[in-house]
């Protein structure tokens, strides 16, 4: 059985050379976004957050060009930075990020939704370290 960080290391590989092949594709194609979102996922769970977070950034520019600032797939982008930045105990900078993640959720999907009902709580565990 292979271990789930060789795993890891050989999605993100194969993900990496998809990137380089659909490079001829408009950014906005449905394939390019895909693999950046995926390779941006990857890289977080790899731990490795000075790579995902130029690739969830990217997804997030790409997904506001398609969709517009107020989409629930931009808040979904927007909401992963924030993950990101906190889990480099960058706090500050992911509390904007969540706030603007949950305008959008607001809007788009309601207060008693579960999407926004947990990144009100992940908000609220970013301000706690804030304040500690």
């Amino acid at each position: 059985m292979i271990s789930l960080p060789l795993r890891l290391d050989w999605s993100i590989s194969l993900y990496e050379k998809a990137l380089e092949v659909v490079a001829q594709f408009p950014e906005t194609h449905p394939a390019h976004v895909d693999i950046i979102n995926k390779l941006a996922l990857l890289y977080g769970e790899q731990e490795r957050l000075d790579a995902a977070e130029p690739m969830q950034k990217k997804l997030i520019e790409l997904k506001e060009k398609e969709n517009g600032p107020d989409h629930v797939s931009v808040a979904e982008a927007v909401n992963n930075l924030a993950v990101i930045y906190c889990l480099k105990h960058s706090y500050d900078c992911a509390l904007p990020l969540y706030d603007r993640a949950l305008k959008i959720y607001k809007e788009n999907l309601g207060l008693n939704h579960p999407t926004f009902l947990i990144t009100v709580k992940n908000r609220q565990l970013a301000m706690d370290l804030v304040q500690s």
